[in-house]
């Protein structure tokens, strides 16, 4: 195999998880105007990153969570 050969299969394998992370996402999202929020992040130049979700419609917000087995956690939570 040429190493141009390996990068697309390197590249192929990225396309499958890019696409099941983007379904993960599109399943977890809450709704607004009946369709699913979109995650969005601050562009802070400090080295804090802030996320949530946002509406494309109206641009209200809702904290972005994680959860995990011991219960839901905060992104903010735990970046600090």
């Amino acid at each position: 195999m040429t190493e141009q050969e390996e990068m697309f299969a390197i590249m192929d394998g990225m396309e499958e998880v890019n696409r099941a992370m983007h379904q993960e996402e599109l399943r977890v999202a809450p709704l607004c105007h009946m369709r699913p929020m979109f995650r969005d992040m601050s562009d802070s130049t400090d080295g804090y990153c802030e996320e949530w979700w946002e509406c494309s419609v109206c641009g209200h917000t809702k904290p972005l969570y994680r959860r995990r087995g011991d219960g839901e956690i905060s992104i903010k939570e735990v970046t600090k």
